[in-house]
């Protein structure tokens, strides 16, 4: 499988190694420039369980280091209803109402960390039935449940919020038990704004049945 990686670098130049005693000079060799890359994984797939962090072994070499790794087990999904400020059972949501879920990344950062993340897909699946629906595909909202995105821009470094209706996948269900996860991908600042982050979702075309999310202010039950 391939990955892409965000790589933060540094680079330690050690010099010339020289020592001088009684008028002597000994000279220790001349180590130079070394350079030093943490390279993060663009994407992970959030989970309703715990997360299990992913580590990748790397070959190191004289003059470079690189470490492969992921944000695995920093997300966290949480509901809430539309007259709610704080989180909501899911079990509790009735057919047909509004659901908000928010998509919350954990990990904490200063103003200035040039990341950010974006919901590319959120996938709502039946076990017992063996059914499955994209509520958010190629970062586009399906039209039949009003997806909405909530967030101001859908690319965010804390919290991002969108709704859909909640369903069930046959009218005669009884306690349907379903399940939301979602696909995170990463971009830096200046690479979202270039457009060359995640080229396939910023060329303005959804699937059919799908949207662009539009910000919206309120959300009202139907």
């Amino acid at each position: 499988m391939y990955y892409r990686f965000i790589k933060f670098s540094q680079k330690l130049n050690f010099g010339e190694q020289n020592k001088f005693f009684a008028g002597m000079n000994f000279f220790f060799g001349e180590y130079g420039t070394y350079e030093f890359n943490c390279n993060y994984r663009q994407s992970l797939v959030t989970d309703q369980e715990n997360f299990t962090p992913i580590s990748k072994p790397i070959a190191v070499n004289d003059r470079r280091l690189d470490q492969f790794l992921s944000w695995d087990a920093t997300f966290e999904l949480k509901f809430f209803d539309s007259i709610s400020t704080e989180p909501t059972d899911p079990t509790r949501f009735y057919l047909g109402s509004t659901v908000i879920f928010e998509a919350i990344w954990k990990q904490k950062f200063s103003d200035k960390f040039p990341v950010e993340f974006h919901v590319s897909k959120c996938t709502i699946k039946d076990k017992a039935l063996n059914a499955a629906f994209d509520v958010i595909k190629d970062g586009c909202g399906a039209d039949i449940l009003w997806t909405a995105l909530l967030s101001d821009t859908p690319y965010q470094k804390e919290t991002l919020s969108w709704s859909f209706r909640s369903f069930q996948f046959q009218r005669d269900q009884v306690n349907a038990e379903l399940a939301l996860d979602c696909e995170i991908s990463f971009c830096l600042v200046d690479d979202r704004i270039g457009g060359t982050c995640l080229s396939s979702e910023q060329d303005g075309a959804c699937v059919e049945g799908y949207t662009k999310p539009a910000f919206v202010t309120t959300v009202s039950l139907p």
